[in-house]
């Protein structure tokens, strides 16, 4: 499914939305970003271990990787088609 959305994102690419598409997904990074930097700063503040805000970290850090990996691919793959 997600290299499925990958190629309708890529071909949308070669189709002239390239700029909205990769708008998108910048935001979308920059959001997972400071979401999981906030957890992390909120847990730090914390004097002992919540179970809850340790898995709310956990799948926020997943959640930005995500993003970062989609983010790149877009990247790497517009800046190929512009050549």
């Amino acid at each position: 499914q997600r290299l499925s959305k990958l190629y309708i994102k890529v071909r949308d690419l070669s189709g002239g939305r390239s700029s909205v598409l990769s708008d998108e997904v910048e935001r979308r990074y920059l959001r997972t970003r400071d979401a999981w930097q906030l957890l992390t700063d909120e847990m730090a503040a914390v004097d002992e271990t919540i179970p809850e805000l340790t898995q709310q970290v956990e799948q926020a850090h997943k959640e930005y990787i995500r993003a970062s990996k989609e983010y790149l691919a877009i990247a790497f793959k517009r800046r190929f088609l512009e050549r």
